[in-house]
């Protein structure tokens, strides 16, 4: 028997959605890819994005 998962949305836009899953995983989509992350690794991700100065980037220094 399976068991349902729910899940809450915690944010969305046109480039990225992030969910909390009942089964305990974060499920960040970016696109067509969606990662399934845990708490630990997901938290670990937002830190390392939250300690990049966005101020100084721009998309010609990035080269996208």
């Amino acid at each position: 028997m399976e068991t349902e998962h729910r899940v809450q949305n915690l944010h969305r836009n046109g480039s990225c959605q992030i969910d909390r899953c009942s089964c305990g995983q974060y499920h960040v989509s970016i696109g067509r890819m969606t990662m399934h992350l845990t708490a630990v690794q997901f938290f670990s991700v937002a830190h390392a994005m939250q300690s990049i100065d966005w101020e100084s980037q721009s998309i010609g220094e990035l080269n996208l």
